[in-house]
């Protein structure tokens, strides 16, 4: 279950962009006896290349959305950063009207995919803490049964 865990997060770190990061972090060891290691290992490899191929196109995560966003926000930002009143060009307007459209898709996609995600994980989060807290009792318990009575 530990394995599959960590797993999952470092999926998660690939799919989500961060600006400081630099490559893909660490290489997780599944232990062979497991019968579906040999299956996460080809996971693992395929989105280590899916990465590579995005660290050099110089996007950064792997989720098509937040690049999508990213692509779009680049887009939006050049037209403010050279947007003169009354604008020229009534094309330019219209493409922008396209790519805000675009956007407010994006982000209601993001928006469905991430409420599901964020319930996910505080369920696994609170199976953790659980976890920990059941076991906790279990040495609580296993030492007051080890200790002599007097």
């Amino acid at each position: 279950m530990n394995v599959v865990m960590v797993f999952v997060m470092w999926a998660l770190v690939a799919a989500v962009p961060c600006q400081d990061r630099v490559g893909l972090p660490l290489h997780i060891q599944i232990p062979r006896q497991f019968a579906w290691a040999h299956s996460l290992n080809g996971l693992q490899e395929k989105i280590g290349e899916e990465w590579k191929k995005k660290e050099k196109k110089g996007s950064a995560g792997l989720l098509e959305e937040m690049q999508k966003m990213e692509k779009l926000s680049q887009g939006l930002i050049e037209f403010a950063d050279g947007f003169q009143f009354p604008v020229e060009e009534e094309g330019k307007l219209e493409e922008v009207a396209a790519q805000v459209k675009e956007m407010a898709e994006v982000c209601r996609r993001m928006d469905e995919g991430l409420v599901p995600l964020q319930q996910q994980i505080r369920d696994v989060f609170h199976q953790a803490v659980r976890s920990r807290s059941e076991m906790m009792e279990l040495l609580e318990h296993a030492g007051k049964i080890s200790q002599p009575m007097m």
